[in-house]
């Protein structure tokens, strides 16, 4: 017989997907601290907390570049879609249509 943590297709460490995204405390730190920081994108805004968060979870670097957490700490804030005032659509049908082809998306309410 195999080991607890043998691997078996759709598993991860013996749990399911389910089950390592609902218990995971790396996740659940991750989703409360990205509420704190933005509203926008994470990797633009605050490119170097990324890789301090991932170091205290002992996440992995499996991006296949090895300097990409020092990239990230190197790298230049910008802002992103979050981190600026709404800019009103002039157009009613625009606005409309925007709606209508993001609302699925969450990206619109």
């Amino acid at each position: 017989m195999g080991s607890q943590l043998e691997k078996r297709p759709g598993q991860c460490h013996g749990r399911s997907p389910e089950e390592v995204y609902e218990k995971s405390a790396a996740l659940k730190g991750f989703k409360r601290e990205i509420l704190r920081k933005t509203k926008g994108c994470v990797l633009m805004e605050h490119p170097a907390w990324l890789p301090g968060w991932a170091s205290r979870y002992g996440a992995r670097n499996t991006s296949n570049r090895r300097s990409y957490p020092e990239d990230l700490r190197r790298a230049a804030v910008v802002p992103s879609h979050g981190s600026c005032p709404v800019i009103p659509e002039k157009s009613f049908l625009y606005r409309l249509a925007k709606k209508a082809a993001f609302l699925g998306m969450g990206a619109y309410g």
